[in-house]
């Protein structure tokens, strides 16, 4: 019954550009300011798209830990959706910094690094399926 109701897949046009209420700043390298949409914006939209059908997959890959003693944690997210023609899959690679204290320790919880990594992950690859596509194309 779920595959009836959700089970088609949504062009992005369908799913319609990104209204701007749900866009959001923040200030990046070199003086630029990056938009952005948050994960509960993305997790809406896929599930208005797809209800029960879509999934979320996180994997920390191999050095993750190497990369994080240098500042950076990096992972690996991938979003399922089952269709009427079958699953497909959009994988990107979500990241973040691991900002320092003066003291020289890390100013957060690593567990929380990779939180903030998975849901850059699940934006980007959200954005393989057309939702924000427009934000991350530099469209807005």
């Amino acid at each position: 019954a779920a595959l009836e109701k959700w089970g088609r897949f949504k062009p992005e046009a369908e799913l319609g550009k990104t209204p701007k209420e749900h866009l959001q700043e923040r200030p990046g390298r070199g003086g630029q300011v990056f938009t952005y949409v948050d994960a509960i914006y993305v997790m809406r939209k896929l599930d208005e798209a797809y209800g029960p059908l879509w999934s979320v997959d996180v994997e920390l890959p191999e050095g993750w830990l190497i990369a994080a003693s240098k500042g950076q944690v990096v992972v690996k997210t991938t979003i399922s959706v089952k269709t009427q023609a079958g699953e497909t899959r959009r994988s990107q690679f979500g990241s973040d910094t691991i900002a320092m204290s003066s003291t020289g320790s890390p100013a957060k919880e690593l567990g929380d690094s990779v939180k903030a990594a998975a849901t850059d992950g699940l934006k980007k690859a959200a954005s393989l399926f057309g939702i924000a596509r427009d934000v991350y194309a530099g469209e807005v």
